[in-house]
């Protein structure tokens, strides 16, 4: 509504303030260790080329696309779906709540359990959970109301902790696999490259929506929409981003990184280092 873009402006105002204030925070209370400031810096050809070779890193990204492709779609037309398929218009703010209020609670859980099993056995454990609640969260009825659809989201949350920890936390462990294998740290570059497939992952999920709801009939602002936009509605929460969990499951099944190799590596750092300070 028009009379209400004071308010927008506002509370736009007012989140760029709060949102700015912990990359501050980071920025001022971060510094590098002495180490790695006395290291020549490599070249930019030689980075992406370390990236590329690197099989960890490529099977990491490739999961991190995926992941993060699947979560997006469901964001994208979760408030669609809510309005026109479950009859709930108003339950946005709440069901978001407790999607990340759930995902927030449960990083200490997959934290453990990445470090009781490995990070790849917790990721694909966690997609397998999180496919199955989308599939049920797509085609729940009508008729079970807002409670049902709190509880499958709630579930929903806890895998999205999962992804939230997980996706990115495999990407420290093959930056250790290329300084092994390398001998110099390129993470600047790995970093660059997991932030532009963060983007690709919008640049895909978006656009898939929206041409599924335009195929499908979907009728903007309708009070009632056709059966077929409805149906696109429910592929798009449930099945669709379950297929992309689905693969990125199976590049997690041939993931070369595990807890055992992982320790291995951080024993040839620990040794390596001390041969430079010996």
């Amino acid at each position: 509504s028009p009379e209400n873009a004071s308010r927008v402006m506002n509370v736009g105002a007012g989140v760029a303030f709060v949102s700015v204030l912990p990359m501050l925070l980071v920025f001022f209370g971060t510094r590098e260790r002495s180490e790695y400031l006395e290291q020549k810096q490599p070249k930019l050809g030689e980075s992406l080329k370390a990236a590329v070779k690197n099989k960890p890193f490529l099977y990491a990204i490739g999961i991190f696309l995926l992941t993060w492709t699947a979560l997006d779609v469901l964001q994208t037309v979760l408030l669609y779906y809510l309005k026109y398929r479950m009859n709930l218009p108003g339950s946005g703010d709440l069901i978001f709540g407790l999607l990340f209020i759930t995902a927030m609670v449960s990083l200490p859980f997959w934290h453990w359990a990445s470090r009781r099993w490995d990070k790849r056995r917790a990721y694909i454990g966690a997609m397998i959970f999180l496919a199955v609640v989308m599939i049920g969260l797509g085609f729940m009825d009508p008729d079970w109301g807002l409670f049902a659809v709190g509880l499958l989201s709630a579930l929903a949350g806890v895998g999205l902790g999962a992804v939230q920890l997980l996706t990115w936390a495999m990407i420290p462990d093959a930056i250790e696999w290329d300084e092994v294998h390398t001998g110099q740290r390129h993470e600047g570059m790995f970093y660059s490259l997991v932030t532009t497939f963060r983007k690709i992952a919008v640049s895909i999920s978006v656009p898939l929506a929206m041409l599924m709801l335009e195929w499908t009939g979907y009728v903007a602002n309708a009070e009632v929409q056709p059966d077929a936009a409805i149906f696109g509605l429910q592929l798009l929460i449930g099945p669709i981003p379950a297929v992309f969990l689905v693969f990125g499951i199976i590049l997690a099944l041939a993931y070369p990184m595990n807890r055992i190799r992982h320790a291995q590596l951080r024993q040839q750092l620990r040794e390596r280092q001390d041969d430079q300070k010996g």
